[in-house]
């Protein structure tokens, strides 16, 4: 758990972020005191004068008091601190966001979430040591950050143009209509007769058969149902396939990639009521009645096609992107396309 855990931070945290600076409300200016005018002189009378009154001195106005500092936004309180760098609570919340959901679950205890914070200290320890080593500075390395930033910012992207252009109705209603025999399912009965080597295992007093001596039964049991021996009471009495064969060689609806590829080929191709030759697959001889031919409904497959297109939708979106931005490649270094 420890190194996974060490690894996806690893990953989260492309090097240490830098270190957020403390915000200083800026000092008003002082206002600078008015400048006191100088009294103006009398001219003296011819007579003697009396000594006149100096003039008052003018105060200088006083200083305007600086207005008060704007107060801080309520910010999210710092959590951790790592050579200085700090974690809010809100960015740790936002690293635990994008943890596995296994990872969530661990951090939803206290002790967990401590376990969490202790691993994203050593990678922040890590990453402190790699940029006083000058690591960051190396070519390499900065090439391999560079990368994993247009990564995470192509996804980003990519996510916000899925989410304003999703997969419509339209678009799926198409793919239906293209990949319909994708969807196409039969309704068939089999029996087997197995044959030594055979993945099946042999029932209660049953003798091994060669490969030839079940391909010679497998035979037989045909030539009985064409004779009008009924398909599930044959079913019931000969077939190795204990759980089809309670049932009637009943094997229910399949769709394509269900069963083996040599007895898919066969349940399909045939039209309903026909009844197969000796099919060989890893399990034995097959006897195949196709009994009927379906087509899974659009909404039965609405989800199972969603799965599919979303890829398909997200690659057209990229392409119509890259196509639209200004790109060259030097044919010299890069080869003709």
């Amino acid at each position: 758990m420890r190194s996974t855990l060490l690894l996806v931070l690893c990953q989260l945290i492309a090097g240490a972020q830098t270190p957020t600076p403390k915000t200083t409300a800026p000092k008003p200016a002082s206002a600078k005191p008015a400048t006191a005018k100088p009294a103006i002189a009398t001219k003296p009378a011819t007579a003697k004068p009396a000594s006149a009154k100096p003039a008052k001195a003018v105060k200088p106005a006083p200083a305007s008091k600086p207005a008060p500092a704007a107060k801080p936004a309520t910010a999210s309180p710092v959590v951790m601190t790592v050579d200085g760098e700090q974690v809010t609570k809100a960015d740790f919340e936002l690293l635990l966001e994008n943890l596995s959901p296994a990872l969530k679950a661990q951090a939803a205890t206290p002790a967990g979430k401590r376990q969490i914070a202790e691993q994203l200290a050593e990678v922040k320890s890590l990453a402190h040591e790699a940029k006083r080593r000058k690591l960051d500075q190396e070519a390499k390395l900065r090439q391999q950050l560079q990368i994993q930033a247009d990564q995470a910012l192509a996804n980003a992207a990519l996510n916000q143009m899925l989410a304003s252009t999703p997969v419509t109705e339209e678009i799926l209603r198409k793919y239906y209509e293209s990949h319909s025999s994708e969807y196409e399912a039969v309704q068939a009965r089999h029996i087997l007769i197995r044959y030594k080597g055979s993945q099946v295992p042999l029932r209660p007093n049953q003798n091994e058969l060669s490969e030839v001596e079940a391909l010679e039964k497998a035979r037989q049991i045909k030539q009985r149902l064409a004779a009008g021996e009924d398909f599930a009471t044959l079913a019931k009495a000969e077939s190795d396939d204990v759980g089809s064969g309670g049932q009637g060689g009943s094997l229910g609806s399949f769709g394509k990639g269900q069963m083996v590829p040599e007895f898919e080929k066969v349940a399909f191709a045939q039209t309903k009521g026909m009844v197969s030759d000796p099919v060989k697959t890893q399990f034995g001889y097959h006897i195949i009645e196709t009994q009927s031919h379906l087509t899974k409904s659009f909404d039965e497959v609405r989800s199972q096609m969603e799965q599919k297109v979303r890829p398909e939708h997200a690659r057209a979106l990229a392409t119509q992107v890259r196509k639209a931005s200004a790109v060259t490649l030097d044919e010299t270094y890069f080869g003709k396309p």
